[in-house]
């Protein structure tokens, strides 16, 4: 029996369906404080109209327990118009490698709520 032949007892889920489900795993666990701080912190970097990314928000709202929990963040605030995804820059974080990270500006509409 192989992993494909278990699907026929499991829900096949999206790749989106999978990043969301694990973005709100690590989301619940993060605590609301610092959750708060980066939300804050990409709400003035998009306000700034300069180009930002997780390094940014990392030196205003400090590192969360777990380092997924940028990705929830930004996604939240794309989803609810503040922000948007320009390209992608290599990181300048050692122990990350110059591995690419995501690029993000403000919109220059109001997002909706805010």
């Amino acid at each position: 029996m192989s992993l494909d032949d278990l699907s026929l007892f499991t829900p096949r889920l999206s790749g989106s369906e999978l990043r969301d489900r694990g973005m709100a795993l690590v989301d619940e666990a993060e605590p609301d404080a610092w959750k708060a701080k980066a939300d804050a912190a990409i709400r003035s970097l998009a306000a700034s109209g300069a180009e930002f990314g997780a390094e940014e928000v990392r030196a205003i709202a400090g590192s969360p327990e777990h380092p997924n929990a940028f990705g929830s963040r930004f996604l939240q605030a794309a989803k609810r118009g503040l922000i948007r995804k320009v390209g992608y820059r290599n990181s300048s974080r050692p122990s990350l490698h110059a591995h690419p990270v995501a690029v993000w500006v403000g919109n220059l509409k109001q997002p909706e709520g805010e």
